[in-house]
C-alpha cells in the first residue's frame, strides 16, 4: 500500500509573503529547519524551503477537523503562476468537500492493468485446462502486459484496445482476435470486482477469420499412415495414430492417463479438467483404437499413454513430426488437421453432424457446421441411388 502523499515534516512558518519568482529565487537555504513562506494572495499556497536549498511549492486546507499540506511541485520546475493556479483548482475541490490528498492516494493506488492481469490469473485460470491457461498467459506475458501493464484501469480507453489489436494484427490477425478476447473477459472480471465501470474492450475491433478446413485427401490418408508406421519414435507415432483414429484435441491425447479409459467397455471417460469444455466426456472407441491401446498398455510403466523422459506427460512432439512431414511431402498440415481429418471420414460415411458433434466434444453445435461443406458427397452419392432406383423401375425412356 501507498503512504499518504502528504507533507509530515515540521517546518518553521516565516512571515506572509506575496509569492514570485524573482522572490523566490532570492531566497537563501536556511541555516537549521525548514522554513515554510505562505503567499498572501492565494489562500493555502505555501514555499517550502529546505536546508539543503530545495524550494518546493505546497498547499494547505482544513477539511473534517484536519489540517492537511501536500506538494504541488519543485521551484523553477514549476512558476509562481502555475503553482497558483493549481492551489486554487485545489481549492475549489475542498470547497466542495472533496479532499484532494485521498483523491490523489486513491488514484496512486488503483489498480493497473497488470493488477488486472494477476487477479484475473488467480480467480479465473484455475478452473480452465492446461492448455487454455498457457495460452492465455502468452498471451499477457507477449502482448498486453508490455504494452499496458502500468496503465490504470481508469485511465484505460477504447483507443488503448484497439490500438493493441492494430499493434498485434500487423503479424497475427488471428491472435489479435484472441488477445483482445482474453483482455475483454478479464475486465468483465474486473468489473464485477468493482475495479471498473464498463468494459472498454466490449466492441473491440475484430479481424475476419477464415476457418481452417484442412483435411488429408485419400491418397494423402495413405501417404501419412505408411509414414507413421514406419517411424522410429513408437511414442510419438501411437500418439498419432490414437489422435487420428478418436478426433482428439492434442491436449487431450498427449495428457491422457490409463485410468481415463476403459478398454473392456471401449469408452474413453475424459476428465473436465483438460477438457476445453471443463465438462467430463465419454465417448466410444473403435475396435482399432482398443487394440493399439491394449498394445501400448501391455509394455507401459507409466500412469500415462505418453510419458515424457522427465516423468509427466509429452508436450509436444515438434521433431518426430517435422520427419513425418518431410517424409510424406504434405504441404500447410498441422496436427490439428488429424481432428478435421477424423470428421471428414465420418461425414464421407454419411454420419450426421449432431453425431460428429459429441464424438469431438464441441459444446456449440455451431462449432460442428464448419463441415457442413463436406457433406455434399455422401448427399449426392444418396440422391444418385435415387436416380438409379426409379432407373430400374421405369420403362426404358420414360425418365429421360
Amino acid at each position: 500500500m501507498l503512504k499518504p502523499y502528504m507533507i509530515r515534516t515540521r517546518v518553521k512558518p516565516m512571515p506572509k509573503q506575496k509569492l514570485t519568482n524573482a522572490f523566490i529565487k532570492s531566497l537563501p537555504a536556511p541555516n537549521s529547519a525548514q522554513v515554510l513562506y505562505r503567499d498572501t494572495a492565494t489562500l493555502g499556497l505555501a514555499l517550502r524551503v529546505t536546508k539543503a536549498g530545495a524550494k518546493t511549492f505546497v498547499f494547505g486546507y482544513s477539511l473534517l477537523g484536519r489540517e492537511r499540506r501536500m506538494r504541488i511541485g519543485t521551484f523553477p520546475d514549476w512558476s509562481t503562476d502555475a503553482a497558483r493556479t493549481e492551489a486554487r483548482d485545489l481549492r475549489v475541490k475542498v470547497d466542495k468537500g472533496i479532499d484532494p490528498l485521498d483523491e490523489l492516494n486513491d488514484a496512486r493506488q488503483a489498480p493497473t492493468v497488470r493488477d488486472l492481469w494477476e487477479m484475473y490469473e488467480s480467480d479465473h485460470l484455475p478452473s480452465v485446462s492446461e492448455a487454455y491457461r498457457k495460452e492465455q498467459i502468452k498471451y499477457w506475458e507477449r502482448f498486453v502486459i508490455p504494452v499496458l501493464g502500468k496503465k490504470r484501469l481508469c485511465d484505460l480507453k477504447s483507443r488503448d484496445i484497439d490500438t493493441l489489436h492494430a499493434h498485434i494484427s500487423k503479424s497475427a490477425r488471428v491472435m489479435a482476435n484472441r488477445v483482445i478476447a482474453s483482455l475483454r473477459k478479464a475486465l468483465n472480471v474486473g468489473k464485477r470486482n468493482d475495479w471498473v465501470t464498463i468494459n472498454v474492450a466490449q466492441g473491440a475491433r475484430s479481424n475476419s477469420e477464415h476457418g481452417r478446413e484442412r483435411y488429408l485427401s485419400d491418397d494423402e490418408l495413405v501417404r501419412f499412415v505408411t509414414a507413421v508406421a514406419a517411424m522410429k519414435n513408437r511414442i510419438a507415432a501411437n500418439a498419432l495414430t490414437l489422435l487420428l483414429l478418436t478426433g482428439a484435441r492434442r491436449s487431450e491425447v498427449f495428457g491422457a492417463k490409463w485410468s481415463e479409459f476403459d478398454l473392456q467397455a471401449m469408452r474413453w471417460i475424459k476428465p473436465a479438467d483438460r477438457m476445453k469444455t471443463r465438462m467430463q466426456t465419454t465417448v466410444p472407441l473403435s475396435a482399432s483404437a482398443v487394440e493399439l491401446l491394449q498394445q501400448m498398455k501391455k509394455v507401459s510403466k507409466s500412469d500415462f499413454l505418453f510419458p515424457s523422459k522427465a516423468g509427466g506427460a509429452i508436450n509436444d512432439i515438434n521433431k518426430p513430426w517435422k520427419w513425418l512431414m518431410e517424409q510424406t511431402g504434405l504441404a500447410d498440415f498441422r496436427i490439428h488437421d488429424l481432428r478435421h481429418t477424423h470428421a471428414s471420414i465420418l461425414i464421407s460415411q454419411g454420419q450426421p453432424l449432431e453425431v460428429i458433434g459429441r464424438l469431438l466434444g464441441h459444446s456449440q453445435p455451431q462449432t460442428t457446421a464448419r463441415y457442413a461443406h463436406l457433406m455434399e458427397d455422401p448427399l449426392r452419392r444418396a440422391i444418385s441411388g435415387v436416380d438409379d432406383k426409379l432407373a430400374q423401375a421405369a420403362p426404358k425412356n420414360q425418365l429421360s
